[in-house]
């Protein structure tokens, strides 16, 4: 490596040398990025531990990857904010699924859209310590932010069913009652089904709680928004999509409305 860096006695850029500088600021950002010890540790294994390849984005540069990475990897390795938005890409100027395995000099072109965001298959998809660690963080927050709108909308429906006005006072009342930092948490809480509305109304109005009760569960099975009250829908057992998932309905004479997860195989037959 120094042979070719300094071919002819003169300093020439080697964009395969390692930098160390480089090299510790990646390992120190790691650090900051990982939510405990578990992750910055697994990050390291995996860039240590592994044999590398040496892709090149359309302007040339070179990315350094663990053996067996694949087009997220790379993405990540650009920037989060790509990785995040990437729905797709191109190797050595192919469209490539994003499962394809790189190899050492290939070209990678990622292809982005603003709405995308990590999939959760994403991480098994993904080598890096640096993708998995970004990818679970992002479905975290998301994870979140659908907890606090589905908690707003239980806990505004409690409010009414109990004949008291939604106000941000009383939710704030109420997180510090149950020992939640702020009302975020309490709202999260209750999407999380971490508590019921009923349970915030019996705290902070214990005479009408005896009047007050939760509406009974259906037991025609899960309900989905815009399957309309009584109609029979179940979740489709080829891919089994759970609450946050993107999904998409199809309805059947005589068998009523089956439920798939937007990436679900079985979705291509209907197209």
């Amino acid at each position: 490596a120094a042979h070719w860096a300094y071919k002819d006695g003169a300093p020439t850029e080697n964009r395969f040398v390692a930098d160390p500088f480089r090299w510790l600021r990646d390992l120190s950002e790691s650090f900051e990025q990982a939510e405990n010890p578990d992750d910055f540790l697994e990050h390291v294994k995996l860039e240590m531990f592994q044999d590398q390849v040496f892709c090149f984005t359309p302007k040339g540069k070179v990315i350094k990857l663990p053996k067996g990475a694949t087009p997220i990897d790379f993405a990540y390795a650009i920037h989060t904010r790509i990785g995040d938005s990437c729905v797709g890409c191109k190797v050595d100027n192919v469209r490539k699924p994003l499962w394809t395995v790189l190899k050492n000099g290939q070209t990678v072109e990622i292809i982005r859209a603003d709405a995308q965001r990590p999939q959760p298959v994403w991480e098994t998809m993904s080598v890096t310590g640096r993708a998995k660690s970004a990818i679970r963080r992002a479905l975290k927050s998301e994870r979140r932010a659908a907890d606090i709108k589905m908690g707003e909308a239980i806990i505004r429906e409690a409010f009414e069913r109990a004949g008291r006005e939604y106000t941000r006072r009383a939710v704030d009342l109420a997180a510090e009652k149950f020992g939640r930092p702020d009302a975020e948490e309490l709202l999260a809480g209750l999407g999380a089904a971490e508590l019921t509305g009923s349970q915030i109304v019996a705290t902070l109005w214990p005479e009408v709680a005896h009047d007050w009760t939760e509406p009974a569960a259906a037991s025609s099975g899960p309900a989905f928004k815009g399957i309309r009250a009584g109609a029979q829908a179940r979740v489709g057992e080829c891919c089994l999509p759970v609450p946050g998932d993107r999904i998409v309905g199809i309805a059947r004479k005589g068998e009523g409305v089956t439920v798939h997860a937007i990436d679900c195989p079985r979705l291509a037959a209907y197209e």
